[in-house]
């Protein structure tokens, strides 16, 4: 990844999103990955040790701790420190807002 030097420098933060594949070689294997967050937000993960770890991770939800850093383009990089897997169905369901116009209790309006 170029464009963005130095894994100690850049904002502190965690972040949680499903791993999927960013780059390719020439046959087609994967090479790099991105995170995949709330609100369609992608962020790119750094090629080095840490990072090519989450290559066996690729489909997973995980919640990941590092620093965050912008290339020359723009886009979001984590340098990786730390990671782990979350069960996404262990989450409690979001509630739903009550409004009117909904069904009164013999289930009619």
């Amino acid at each position: 990844m170029k464009g963005v030097k130095g894994r100690g420098r850049g904002k502190k933060c965690t972040i949680e999103g499903i791993v999927t594949p960013s780059e390719w070689d020439e046959q087609y294997n994967v090479v790099g990955v991105k995170i995949a967050a709330a609100e369609e937000k992608e962020y790119l993960i750094h090629h080095d040790p840490q990072g090519e770890k989450l290559l066996a991770h690729i489909r997973e939800t995980l919640r990941l701790t590092g620093r965050m850093r912008r290339d020359e383009h723009g886009n979001k990089i984590l340098w990786v420190e730390e990671y782990q897997r979350v069960d996404p169905c262990a989450r409690p369901l979001a509630r739903l807002a009550p409004h009117s116009g909904g069904l009164d209790k013999e289930g009619g309006r």
